[in-house]
């Protein structure tokens, strides 16, 4: 099964921004990174998810909400390693999230080829 990560049309920016760095990091080429990808604007999630995340998160940070949007929309996890999120999310009982080394182990389990740095999206712990 490949690995595919969904985020809001937003992160591609923040992906571009840092892909040499993304690249150099992983050794994967900027097309195999880009290629894992699938961006979804607001007008893609239907209304009723971002209407239910903004709920979850909009007393904490709206702007994760299309995150949030994104779990109930396409019934993926969310990648993050912010804890706020997180932490937020769990007292409201929505344990959504999925944290790098869960997924390493994962995809460690699965025998997938794509490798992870805690520092290439964390930096120095």
């Amino acid at each position: 099964m490949p690995l595919l990560f969904l985020a809001p049309d937003f992160v591609y920016e923040e992906i571009k921004n840092h892909l040499s760095m993304i690249s150099e990091k992983s050794g994967k080429s900027k097309k195999e990174i880009t290629a894992k990808v699938v961006f979804y604007t607001t007008e893609d999630i239907p209304e009723k998810y971002i209407e239910e995340a903004i709920g979850i998160v909009g007393d904490s940070d709206v702007f994760d909400a299309p995150f949030v949007a994104l779990h109930p929309y396409k019934k993926h996890k969310i990648w993050t390693g912010v804890k706020v999120l997180i932490n937020g999310l769990k007292k409201k009982d929505y344990d959504i999230c999925i944290k790098t080394a869960e997924l390493k182990n994962k995809l460690y389990k699965s025998n997938c080829r794509f490798r992870f740095s805690e520092k290439l999206f964390y930096g120095e712990k």
